[in-house]
């Protein structure tokens, strides 16, 4: 930006330096609009610069957080194939593995399969008797949906709710939502 000769950017130069289509490059301006001439936005180059340095820390701590999730991927990478090797030495076979589609990682406690029931003070999950690896599969599926909607797997898992208006709506629209889910389910299987 510093070596440009010009003391305003074009919407133009702005999509070419950083690699931007036109309406990201509009509101990339918008806040350093310095003019418009002839229905050309123009920002001054040396706002624009002070913006970008002020971005500065911040870039840097999400590159040196980047960096860290990288680094603690490829130790648990590191550790689980050491673990398979010690097994392979032991003369155990490896543990099943499998691959999670991106739907099921932000699955919420209503959208879970049906395989999987809920009610207070039981969990049940169902799989056929020679495919352990589906149970094992369906109870990895369930501790996502935890983790991404712990209030609602409390809600079906715990005590029963006093029977309140608010309360009765809740439980209500959480078994429409399930039944919706289920419906899907089905209608995909």
């Amino acid at each position: 930006m510093r070596t440009l000769d010009h003391a305003e950017l074009e919407r133009a130069q702005i999509e070419s330096v950083f690699g931007l289509q036109r309406r990201a490059a509009i509101r990339m301006m918008a806040p350093f609009v310095a003019g418009n001439r002839n229905g050309s936005w123009r920002v001054e180059r040396e706002r624009l610069i002070a913006w970008l340095e002020s971005l500065e820390p911040e870039v840097k701590e999400k590159q040196l957080r980047h960096q860290r999730v990288i680094k603690a991927l490829q130790d648990v990478q590191a550790e689980n194939q050491a673990l398979r090797e010690e097994l392979r030495r032991q003369g155990r076979p490896d543990p099943p593995s499998w691959r999670l589609k991106q739907d099921v990682l932000a699955r919420s406690m209503v959208a879970l399969p049906t395989e999987i029931a809920l009610a207070p003070g039981l969990i049940s999950v169902s799989f056929p008797e020679e495919d352990p690896t589906r149970g094992a599969r369906l109870l990895h599926e369930l501790s996502l949906a935890m983790l991404n909607d712990w209030t609602t797997f409390c809600t079906l898992t715990g005590p029963a709710q006093p029977d309140n208006p608010a309360n009765k709506i809740d439980r209500l629209l959480d078994k429409l939502e399930w039944e919706k889910q289920q419906a899907v389910n089905e209608f995909v299987t």
